[in-house]
């Protein structure tokens, strides 16, 4: 997630938080889905040695605060930050849509649950078409307003 933005980066992030993770990182993939990412922690330099698509780099600190931005690196070169704790790699063009700049805090959210529908909704067939909607709103007390008015004009319960 982008603190700045608060719009998220990537949807599905690995972790390569182990040496031997980090060395593999993205090697012996053919792409990167323009939803997933790669974090790498601790990592102050990366290389695209052996891989087959450029990926945007973005270096971040120890406070999840973006340092450096590197897009679409191409295979076989190296990128550094001396001021890089971690390192996030994601699909080429990925920082520039979601707009990380310098300075962005960066941080990891937990995907919300999915949604249940326990049952289709039905339509209400006891009301006529052009009649408008009876709404209720529950209060603290557990008494109710009825309304024939719009939610967007009833007045406040």
């Amino acid at each position: 997630m982008n603190d700045r933005t608060r719009s998220a980066v990537a949807l599905e992030v690995d972790m390569a938080v182990t040496r031997a993770a980090r060395r593999r990182g993205l090697l012996g993939r053919d792409s990167l889905g323009p939803a997933e990412g790669l974090l790498l922690s601790p990592c102050k330099a990366v290389h695209t040695v052996g891989m087959r698509f450029p990926i945007d780099v973005v270096f971040i600190d120890g406070d999840g605060r973006t340092v450096r931005v590197v897009p679409a690196l191409a295979p076989w070169r190296i990128a550094m930050s001396a001021r890089a704790k971690a390192v996030i790699e994601l699909a080429a063009g990925t920082a520039k849509a979601s707009d990380i700049q310098v300075g962005d805090l960066l941080y990891l959210a937990p995907a919300p649950p999915p949604r249940k529908r326990t049952a289709p909704i039905a339509p209400d067939v006891s009301r006529k078409p052009d009649a408008p909607r009876k709404t209720e709103v529950p209060l603290k007390a557990g008494v109710s307003c009825a309304s024939r008015a719009p939610i967007e004009e009833q007045p406040r319960c």
